[in-house]
């Protein structure tokens, strides 16, 4: 019943109108539409959260593979974005960044939490970002990429403040 749900959001996202990424200006010289990023990313991140779930678990007790699905998807639309602006850039890299650390390595518990506070604050900063630079609030209705990403953000952070809970509850033993 759930990938239902996930399915139908997906395809009513791409079914808006297009528009490019933050903002709505449409740009003929851009290499890439917002349907390819979109192609692109949710691609990407429906793979990384297949392996992590199947082949390669995650080192991270607190990262599941939804968790490390959601960051990629939106580190793969800022990269490919910040093509033509660094600051998409630098926030798609640290996103990428931060989560390849926690799939791969084994980091120690405190050192974990700060990474998983470093991405919270980047996605806090990206989501914040995406608002303050959107202008016109009725573009924000059209922009799928953009609605997308922001909604892969807001799982993210919601699923790792019940991460973050589960794991900081004394155990019972």
């Amino acid at each position: 019943m759930r990938i239902h749900r996930v399915v139908l959001a997906y395809v009513t996202l791409t079914t808006l109108s297009l528009v490019s990424a933050h903002g709505g200006e449409t740009d003929d010289t851009a290499t890439m539409s917002s349907s390819q990023v979109l192609f692109l990313a949710t691609i990407g991140a429906a793979l990384v959260w297949q392996l992590t779930g199947a082949v390669w678990p995650a080192k991270s007790a607190m990262l599941s593979p939804v968790m490390a699905g959601l960051s990629t998807f939106t580190g793969v639309v800022h990269l490919l974005l910040g093509r033509e602006d660094p600051l998409l850039f630098m926030g798609g890299l640290g996103v990428m960044v931060i989560t390849v650390a926690l799939l791969v390595w084994n980091i120690k518990p405190q050192r974990e939490r700060q990474l998983f506070l470093a991405m919270s604050g980047l996605l806090v900063v990206m989501f914040v970002g995406y608002f303050a630079a959107n202008h016109d609030p009725g573009m924000i209705t059209e922009d799928r990429l953009g609605v997308a990403t922001k909604l892969a953000e807001v799982a993210f952070l919601i699923l790792l403040y019940r991460a973050w809970r589960l794991n900081s509850k004394p155990s019972s033993r």
